[in-house]
C-alpha cells in the first residue's frame, strides 16, 4: 500500500457509453439480419456498383435511404456491396445521390 493511504490502481481505461436499444430498434436490426442473407443471395454476392476499387465479392447490404432518414429493410431499398465500394458511396455522397447509390 502506498505512504498516503489510497490503493494503487491502474490507467485509467475509457469504454465507450452504449445506450440501451429501443424495441423498435431492437425488432429493426432483426428484420435487417433476416434480410440480408437474401439480397446477398440475389445479388449473387456480386457488388452491385462495380466501382473502380471494386473487389467483386459483395459483403455488405448497403440501405440506398439510409435508416437514419427513415429508410426501410426492403428488397428495394437494399443492395449489395464490396467494402471498397461502400465506402466510397459513403465518401462521396453527392456523387452517389447522383448516381442514385443514396436517396433522400
Amino acid at each position: 500500500m502506498p505512504k498516503n493511504g489510497m490503493l494503487a490502481r491502474g490507467p485509467l481505461v475509457r469504454v465507450p457509453f452504449r445506450r440501451k436499444k429501443s424495441k423498435r430498434q431492437i425488432a429493426y436490426d432483426e428484420e435487417f439480419r433476416s434480410m440480408r442473407p437474401l439480397v446477398l443471395h440475389r445479388d449473387g454476392y456480386v457488388c452491385q456498383a462495380n466501382l473502380r476499387s471494386c473487389t467483386i465479392r459483395a459483403t455488405v447490404v448497403h440501405h440506398r435511404k439510409l435508416r437514419s432518414q427513415g429508410g426501410k429493410n426492403t428488397l428495394a431499398n437494399l443492395v449489395s456491396l464490396c467494402v471498397n465500394c461502400h465506402t466510397e458511396i459513403h465518401t462521396k455522397v453527392a456523387w452517389a445521390l447522383e448516381g442514385g447509390w443514396l436517396v433522400h
